[in-house]
């Protein structure tokens, strides 16, 4: 069992954006890979001491991304189109960010449902820094599952 586990833990900062399969940006950060669900809290009639526990709905929080600039102008051009068409279904996407091990292999995938992005970024532009052009999008979904490799 102790030889199953992994000496060194991978990291966080070697990952990719799928969206329907396709490859379309190298992320720098990600957040939003949370989910909450709700507490309801009954108060039984004659017993003032107590308050029952039961499961509510469950949220998703919005997933935000910080990808180097490409050349493809994937990411804003998907916002664009939402933003002209709200309300088309083509606009609306499954994905998923790929974690790598340092060789390149995905070693987990958190993939997320009917997606559609609420917001983008463009870069910070500065002609006297070096740093890397940056464009972030964030995402509406509708949940997200977690896999191994390349389940």
């Amino acid at each position: 069992m102790a030889d199953d586990l992994r000496k060194d833990p991978y990291g966080s900062h070697f990952f990719k954006l799928e969206i329907a399969g396709e490859e379309v940006a190298e992320i720098v950060e990600a957040s939003g890979l949370k989910n909450a669900a709700e507490v309801i809290s009954i108060k039984e009639g004659g017993l003032n001491t107590f308050a029952h526990q039961r499961p509510g709905r469950t949220t998703w929080q919005n997933i935000v991304l910080r990808c180097a600039l490409a050349e493809k102008r994937t990411l804003q051009k998907w916002r664009d189109d939402y933003v002209r068409e709200p309300f088309n279904e083509d606009h609306v996407k499954s994905g998923s960010i790929a974690v790598l091990d340092d060789g390149g292999n995905v070693v987990r995938r958190f993939h997320f449902t009917n997606a559609w992005p609420i917001s983008w970024d463009g870069p910070a532009l500065d002609g006297g820094s070096s740093a890397m052009a940056i464009e972030t999008i964030e995402l509406a979904h509708e949940g997200i599952t977690v896999t191994d490799g390349d389940e």
